[in-house]
């Protein structure tokens, strides 16, 4: 069906840019519809590079991905090396698996080189494909382009009005803040203005009386329930607790919660004493319902130190269960590294990938079931889009560099779980898919490898090395024979 829409419909372009065309099929205007949603997440992947058009396929930049853009102004005795470019791979090198840098520093500026130097091409063995960048592996689903749909491509075409301010930071401080999830939900409802406060329930018409118990004059509203309440600002100003500048609550109830919440961050010297705020709500809302359903008051400073002790409470038992149930999660994080079994070899590989820097490191190294180092490999490479591509990096170049010094049995020990699970299942990753059939045709020169994954513990001399492998000032890749003086402290 494919070579029969080719030949109909796209015989010399592609899918994602063929014209509708003179009296089209049903199923062709379907698959035209969605060229808009395609071409905002789909990307070709460098594998061979043999398919891949560098001035008209999208495989370069960020979402969505683009062709490239520019070329710098050359003299006239390069014009015919720019002329027969015309496929990724003739930027590549004989082994498919680098580019070639006189090309790219000759014909690309540098946000242009920079751009095509973070991509790993698969190698000559492996294919070019296409893949989807808003799923974590690279497949489309339906509910992935349903989002890219609703929220990218129909709000572009959409004039959107913002009505009022985002209220997400201040439920992000609700969650992280120091308290029970009952609590956590409970300051959720106040923000959400879903407690059943006397002014809410007349709204709705469940209630006739809207005053609050306290204060017949005003309407019981969240905000006045919990700040402006002549009982609730009694018991906010004995605790310790500052009042907002000005000294007066205010009347927004976004803006009294963004305060009280934020108050460790605003004035780090309060940041132990500002743990008590959400304790202190939540007394609030339980001596209002008190006092209007039992008929039972309690004084400002009972309130406080109720608050107090709840608090308390609640850090003691966070206390006990940190001490039962550290020392299992701490054995499970830390792990050790073991020697491999007689007559075989094992390879730690490890990445290094700093947020803020614009390259990453990779290394790994060779040791004998004595724990003796045979060799280490350290490079640094121009930033990858993921932590996962740097780590699937280092173990291609591990398993690469070890068939061609001709060990038979191998063992690759790395802390990347995801990347462990793919080597050693058929899951298919078409963002990583090039790479991982290097890998598996590179498999061929040995005669067993098992891939096993370690806890970060026991993989610390690959760590090593990679971070080590930032500070190289060129990126070409080192091996080693000899133990270099930077390692042997943490081989100790």
């Amino acid at each position: 069906m494919a070579k029969v829409f080719k030949g109909r419909y796209f015989w010399n372009s592609d899918p994602l840019n063929a014209p509708l065309g003179s009296r089209p099929s049903y199923a062709w205007k379907s698959i035209h519809t969605a060229q808009e949603l395609l071409r905002q997440g789909a990307r070709a992947v460098v594998g061979n590079g043999e398919s891949i058009d560098i001035w008209r396929n999208k495989w370069l930049g960020s979402k969505p991905a683009d062709a490239i853009l520019r070329v710098k102004k050359v003299v006239p005795q390069y014009y015919r090396v720019i002329s027969s470019l015309s496929r990724v791979k003739d930027l590549l090198d004989e082994s498919g698996r680098e580019w070639r840098k006189d090309i790219l520093e000759t014909v690309f500026p540098e946000d242009e080189r920079r751009l095509i130097e973070e991509l790993r091409p698969g190698g000559k063995g492996t294919q070019d494909n296409y893949t989807w960048d808003y799923t974590k592996f690279g497949g489309y689903t339906v509910k992935s382009g349903y989002w890219v749909l609703t929220q990218i491509i129909q709000k572009r075409n959409i004039p959107q009005e913002v009505s009022q301010p985002s209220l997400n930071p201040i439920y992000q401080k609700i969650w992280q803040c120091h308290a029970s999830p009952k609590v956590h939900h409970f300051l959720w409802r106040c923000l959400s203005n879903c407690l059943s406060v006397a002014g809410n329930l007349a709204h709705r018409h469940l209630s006739r009386e809207a005053a609050c118990v306290r204060c017949p004059a005003s309407t019981e509203s969240v905000n006045h329930l919990l700040f402006k309440c002549s009982f609730a600002r009694l018991v906010w100003a004995i605790s310790p607790i500052p009042a907002p500048p000005g000294g007066e609550w205010a009347d927004s109830l976004y803006v009294n919660l963004y305060w009280v919440l934020n108050l460790g961050q605003e004035q780090p010297h309060l940041k132990n004493t500002a743990h008590l705020v959400p304790w202190l709500i939540w007394r609030l809302w339980k001596t209002r319902n008190e006092l209007v359903f039992k008929g039972k008051e309690y004084y400002a400073q009972e309130v406080l130190r109720r608050a107090t002790d709840d608090y308390e409470e609640w850090s003691t038992i966070r206390v006990v269960e940190a001490r039962n149930s550290g020392p299992r999660v701490e054995e499970n994080l830390l792990g050790c590294w073991r020697p491999p079994p007689h007559q075989w070899v094992k390879c730690n590989t490890d990445a290094s990938w700093p947020q803020e820097d614009n390259r990453c490191g990779i290394g790994w190294v060779l040791r004998n079931e004595k724990g003796e180092v045979l060799w280490m490999g350290a490079r640094a490479l121009p930033k990858t889009k993921s932590v996962l591509e740097a780590e699937l990096e280092a173990m291609r170049w591990a398993i690469l560099s070890l068939s061609r010094f001709h060990y038979k049995k191998v063992m690759f020990e790395s802390d990347a779980q995801v990347l462990i699970n793919l080597l050693n299942s058929d899951e298919v990753w078409p963002s990583l898919q090039p790479a991982l059939q290097d890998i598996q045709k590179l498999l061929h020169h040995f005669e067993e490898v098992k891939f096993v994954y370690i806890p970060r513990g026991g993989n610390v001399v690959a760590d090593r090395i990679a971070r080590e492998s930032l500070s190289f000032s060129s990126y070409d890749p080192k091996l080693y024979s000899i133990v270099p003086y930077w390692i042997k402290s943490t081989l100790v």
